[in-house]
Formats: structure tokens, sequence, C-alpha cells
């Protein structure tokens, strides 16, 4: 029996009633593993894509309720918002799994919470398009925390 190279990789046989099937098998295998890491990367950028999105909108939303006045605690969570949305996009964006979740539940309650407050101000346009975007967000991040 020879040794197998140091650059070659040993490979174990699988176990099968016939070599026929091994390949097919495999291939499916393979196929399903590569679609699912691509879905997964699918939805990591749309959920990057949804907190960027949404840390804009807290951003303006923000700028425009402390020149309002009397809306300070709108203020303070679209701060709060935008902080947890970058974080999300960030981790979404390095591929972290673990981080990623951690981020998106937190990600998901600020902007639960940003957009209950925006929605005590329909009169503010940047209220209204804040509160879109922060529940727009907190679905995709719930699903990427479960």
């Amino acid at each position: 029996m020879s040794t197998p190279s140091p650059c070659m990789p040993i490979v174990p046989k699988k176990s099968g009633n016939s070599e026929a099937e091994e390949p097919g098998n495999s291939g499916a295998e393979e196929q399903q593993t590569r679609e699912f890491i691509m879905m997964d990367e699918e939805k990591m950028t749309e959920c990057a894509d949804a907190c960027e999105q949404c840390a804009t909108d807290c951003d303006t939303c923000a700028t425009d309720c402390k020149a309002e006045g009397g809306h300070e605690h709108c203020v303070s969570e679209c701060k709060t918002c935008a902080e947890a949305c970058r974080e999300c996009a960030e981790a979404c964006n390095e591929g972290d799994h673990a981080a990623m979740k951690a981020a998106a539940k937190k990600c998901a309650d600020a902007c639960e919470a940003c957009a209950k407050e925006c929605e005590k101000h329909p009169h503010m346009e940047c209220c209204k398009t804040c509160a879109a975007s922060c529940r727009k967000c907190a679905a995709l991040c719930r699903s990427m925390a479960a």
C-alpha cells in the first residue's frame, strides 16, 4: 500500500451499497449546503442593508426631532436604534453567526422601541419614515436572531 502524499488529503470512503450512488448523494448534499450558505448570505446582506437604511433614517429623525423641541425621548430612542443598527450591520457583514444573532436581537429590540416612540408623532414626516424603517429592520433582525 502506498503512503499518501502530504499534499493530497486523505478522504475516507463512504459506506454504501454501490460506488455509483456515492457521487450522486455527495453532489446533492454539497449542492444543498451551497444553497443554504447562499440563502444565509442573502439574508445577512438583506438584514445588513435594512440596518444601514434604518440607521440613516434614525439619524435624520433624531436631527429633525431635536430641532422640533419636546421630542427628547424620540431623539434618544433614534440615537440608540441607529447605534444598534450599525452594530448589527457590521456583524452581518463580518459573517460571525454568533455575534450576528446577538446583535440582531439587540437591534430588533431597539428598532421596536424606536418605532413605538416615533409612532407617537404622526405629524412628523421623519417619524413616519423612521417608524416604517424600524418595523422592517426589526422583522428582518428577528428572523436572523431566530
